[in-house]
Protein backbone atom coordinates (compact mmCIF):
# COMPACT_ATOMS: atom_id res chain seq x y z
CA UNK A 1 0.00 0.00 0.00
CA UNK A 2 1.26 3.58 -1.03
CA UNK A 3 0.90 6.31 1.53
CA UNK A 4 1.12 9.89 0.23
CA UNK A 5 2.16 12.61 2.54
CA UNK A 6 0.78 16.24 1.52
CA UNK A 7 3.50 18.53 1.33
CA UNK A 8 2.64 22.18 1.57
CA UNK A 9 4.37 24.36 -0.95
CA UNK A 10 5.29 28.08 -0.50
CA UNK A 11 5.74 31.13 -2.58
CA UNK A 12 7.33 34.20 -3.02
CA UNK A 13 5.01 37.35 -3.58
CA UNK A 14 5.75 40.78 -4.01
CA UNK A 15 3.78 43.59 -2.72
CA UNK A 16 2.58 47.22 -5.08
CA UNK A 17 0.08 49.67 -5.03
CA UNK A 18 -2.63 48.99 -7.96
CA UNK A 19 -1.74 53.05 -9.08
CA UNK A 20 1.50 51.89 -8.72
CA UNK A 21 3.22 48.55 -10.06
CA UNK A 22 6.41 48.86 -8.87
CA UNK A 23 7.47 46.25 -6.35
CA UNK A 24 7.81 47.94 -2.88
CA UNK A 25 7.94 44.63 -0.66
CA UNK A 26 9.11 40.82 -1.23
CA UNK A 27 8.07 38.32 1.19
CA UNK A 28 7.44 34.29 1.22
CA UNK A 29 4.57 32.59 2.54
CA UNK A 30 4.58 28.78 3.25
CA UNK A 31 1.25 28.66 1.56
CA UNK A 32 0.64 27.76 -2.21
CA UNK A 33 -0.66 31.69 -2.14
CA UNK A 34 0.16 34.73 -0.17
CA UNK A 35 -3.28 35.91 1.42
CA UNK A 36 -3.18 34.29 4.75
CA UNK A 37 0.65 36.61 5.03
CA UNK A 38 -1.27 39.53 3.65
CA UNK A 39 -3.72 39.77 6.01
CA UNK A 40 -1.29 39.23 9.09
CA UNK A 41 0.34 42.33 7.14
CA UNK A 42 -2.78 44.17 7.22
CA UNK A 43 -3.43 43.71 10.90
CA UNK A 44 0.11 44.57 11.75
CA UNK A 45 -0.35 48.15 10.09
CA UNK A 46 -3.94 48.31 11.73
CA UNK A 47 -1.84 48.45 15.03
CA UNK A 48 0.33 50.60 14.27
CA UNK A 49 3.77 48.32 14.36
CA UNK A 50 6.55 50.07 13.05
CA UNK A 51 8.01 48.74 10.14
CA UNK A 52 8.56 50.75 6.96
CA UNK A 53 6.27 48.45 4.90
CA UNK A 54 3.80 48.44 7.44
CA UNK A 55 4.18 52.78 7.16
CA UNK A 56 3.60 52.52 3.67
CA UNK A 57 0.44 50.17 3.84
CA UNK A 58 -1.14 52.58 6.36
CA UNK A 59 -0.56 55.58 3.95
CA UNK A 60 -1.75 54.06 0.62
CA UNK A 61 -5.47 51.96 0.68
CA UNK A 62 -4.37 50.15 -2.94
CA UNK A 63 -1.86 47.59 -1.91
CA UNK A 64 -2.31 43.84 -3.24
CA UNK A 65 -0.44 41.31 -2.79
CA UNK A 66 0.64 39.30 -6.31
CA UNK A 67 2.35 36.25 -6.10
CA UNK A 68 6.27 36.13 -8.25
CA UNK A 69 6.77 31.85 -7.97
CA UNK A 70 4.87 29.32 -6.32
CA UNK A 71 4.82 26.23 -5.72
CA UNK A 72 8.37 25.94 -4.41
CA UNK A 73 9.65 24.14 -1.30
CA UNK A 74 10.35 26.56 1.80
CA UNK A 75 14.36 26.40 1.25
CA UNK A 76 13.65 26.98 -2.45
CA UNK A 77 11.33 30.00 -1.58
CA UNK A 78 14.29 31.55 0.84
CA UNK A 79 16.62 31.55 -1.77
CA UNK A 80 14.64 33.29 -4.26
CA UNK A 81 13.25 36.03 -1.89
CA UNK A 82 17.27 36.69 -1.15
CA UNK A 83 17.85 37.16 -4.77
CA UNK A 84 15.14 39.12 -5.89
CA UNK A 85 15.86 41.70 -2.60
CA UNK A 86 19.19 41.97 -4.23
CA UNK A 87 18.19 42.32 -7.30
CA UNK A 88 15.44 44.84 -6.93
CA UNK A 89 17.87 46.91 -4.12
CA UNK A 90 20.35 47.33 -7.31
CA UNK A 91 17.79 49.76 -8.76
CA UNK A 92 17.07 52.61 -6.48
CA UNK A 93 14.31 53.69 -8.01
CA UNK A 94 12.24 50.50 -6.55
CA UNK A 95 12.41 51.79 -3.00
CA UNK A 96 12.38 48.32 -1.46
CA UNK A 97 11.10 48.91 2.08
CA UNK A 98 12.18 45.22 3.15
CA UNK A 99 14.49 45.97 6.39
CA UNK A 100 16.15 42.67 5.82
CA UNK A 101 18.09 40.51 3.10
CA UNK A 102 15.19 37.64 3.00
CA UNK A 103 15.05 34.39 3.67
CA UNK A 104 14.43 33.83 7.50
CA UNK A 105 12.49 37.28 8.69
CA UNK A 106 14.16 40.57 9.64
CA UNK A 107 17.13 38.67 11.56
CA UNK A 108 20.07 40.59 11.78
CA UNK A 109 17.88 43.80 11.53
CA UNK A 110 18.11 46.03 14.76
CA UNK A 111 15.38 48.47 15.75
CA UNK A 112 15.97 52.06 16.63
CA UNK A 113 15.24 52.99 20.44
CA UNK A 114 12.23 54.84 18.98
CA UNK A 115 11.09 51.84 17.28
CA UNK A 116 11.20 49.60 19.81
CA UNK A 117 8.95 51.89 21.72
CA UNK A 118 6.48 51.51 19.84
CA UNK A 119 6.18 48.15 19.17
CA UNK A 120 6.08 47.82 23.02
CA UNK A 121 3.21 50.18 23.23
CA UNK A 122 1.26 49.05 19.89
CA UNK A 123 -1.18 46.64 21.54
CA UNK A 124 -1.27 48.62 25.09
CA UNK A 125 -4.43 49.62 26.35
CA UNK A 126 -6.49 47.73 23.91
CA UNK A 127 -9.64 46.12 25.00
CA UNK A 128 -10.88 42.57 24.12
CA UNK A 129 -14.68 41.98 23.84
CA UNK A 130 -16.65 39.90 26.45
CA UNK A 131 -16.47 37.58 22.72
CA UNK A 132 -13.12 38.00 22.01
CA UNK A 133 -12.38 36.75 25.77
CA UNK A 134 -14.71 34.07 25.68
CA UNK A 135 -13.00 32.81 22.60
CA UNK A 136 -9.88 32.84 23.89
CA UNK A 137 -10.54 30.98 27.02
CA UNK A 138 -12.45 28.17 24.83
CA UNK A 139 -9.21 27.57 22.80
CA UNK A 140 -6.94 27.45 25.53
CA UNK A 141 -9.63 24.95 27.51
CA UNK A 142 -10.74 23.11 24.48
CA UNK A 143 -14.30 22.38 23.68
CA UNK A 144 -16.04 19.26 25.96
CA UNK A 145 -16.40 16.45 23.88
CA UNK A 146 -19.71 14.10 23.35
CA UNK A 147 -19.14 11.23 24.39
CA UNK A 148 -20.09 9.85 20.76
CA UNK A 149 -16.80 12.19 19.72
CA UNK A 150 -14.91 10.01 22.33
CA UNK A 151 -15.76 6.84 21.30
CA UNK A 152 -14.90 7.98 17.52
CA UNK A 153 -11.86 8.99 18.43
CA UNK A 154 -10.78 6.37 20.43
CA UNK A 155 -12.39 4.08 17.31
CA UNK A 156 -9.84 5.97 14.87
CA UNK A 157 -6.58 5.38 17.35
CA UNK A 158 -7.44 1.22 17.64
CA UNK A 159 -4.50 -0.81 16.27
CA UNK A 160 -1.99 2.08 15.75
CA UNK A 161 1.32 2.55 18.08
CA UNK A 162 1.48 5.59 19.95
CA UNK A 163 3.94 8.23 18.37
CA UNK A 164 6.70 7.83 21.25
CA UNK A 165 5.97 4.12 21.64
CA UNK A 166 9.50 2.56 21.72
CA UNK A 167 11.59 5.85 22.24
CA UNK A 168 13.42 6.72 25.62
CA UNK A 169 15.02 9.77 27.53
CA UNK A 170 18.92 9.94 27.56
CA UNK A 171 20.53 10.35 30.89
CA UNK A 172 20.60 14.40 30.70
CA UNK A 173 16.74 14.27 29.58
CA UNK A 174 16.13 12.47 32.50
CA UNK A 175 18.02 14.82 34.57
CA UNK A 176 16.50 17.64 33.15
CA UNK A 177 13.01 16.36 33.86
CA UNK A 178 13.44 15.48 37.09
CA UNK A 179 14.88 18.47 38.24
CA UNK A 180 12.22 20.28 36.72
CA UNK A 181 9.49 18.44 38.71
CA UNK A 182 11.85 18.99 41.65
CA UNK A 183 11.58 22.92 41.32
CA UNK A 184 8.16 22.35 40.36
CA UNK A 185 7.48 20.38 43.88
CA UNK A 186 9.57 22.86 45.93
CA UNK A 187 7.27 26.19 44.45
CA UNK A 188 4.34 24.42 45.69
CA UNK A 189 5.42 23.45 49.27
CA UNK A 190 7.00 27.48 49.59
CA UNK A 191 10.74 26.33 49.54
CA UNK A 192 13.23 28.09 47.62
CA UNK A 193 16.26 25.93 48.22
CA UNK A 194 15.60 23.98 45.40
Amino acid sequence: MEIWYHISMACVYTLSRISDPRVRYIGISKNETPEKRFKIHTRAAKYGIPYPVYDWMRKYKDVLATVHTGGLSWEEACKLEISLIAKYRENSSNKLLNVSDGGQGPSGYKHSEEALYRLSTALTGRSLSDEHKKNISTGQTGKPKSAEHKKNIANARKGKQGHNKGSTFSEEQKKKVSDGLKRSWARRKGLSSL
